[in-house]
């Protein structure tokens, strides 16, 4: 399984068909590295260390995605002041939301 997947790339789904996805142990998410088929992602833990540049942008805006940690983790993540280009999509943490 991909479970223990702790990196995806930049463009690392890109043209694949995958419709869900979970990955608990996710400590870097990739510039772009989403596919738009993609309907629910889960990811993460309070180990997530960094978030790309338009880390979100392919998802639509119908597409489930929950962080497994607070708000204030995810934003710990966020290094890159663009990782939010293009999302349409909210982001459920444990004791929030974060809407696009």
């Amino acid at each position: 399984g991909t479970s223990g997947v702790r990196s995806l790339g930049a463009s690392a789904l890109g043209g694949t068909a995958l419709t869900e996805l979970s990955l608990p142990l996710l400590s870097r998410l990739g510039e772009d590295a989403l596919t738009p088929s993609l309907q629910s992602f889960r990811f993460g833990n309070k180990n997530l260390l960094y978030i790309d540049a338009r880390a979100f942008a392919s998802l639509s805006s119908d597409a489930t995605v929950i962080y497994g940690s607070t708000l204030a983790e995810f934003e710990e993540a966020l290094k890159d002041e663009t990782w939010s280009e293009g999302r349409v999509v909210t982001i459920t943490c444990d004791d929030g939301e974060i809407a696009p």
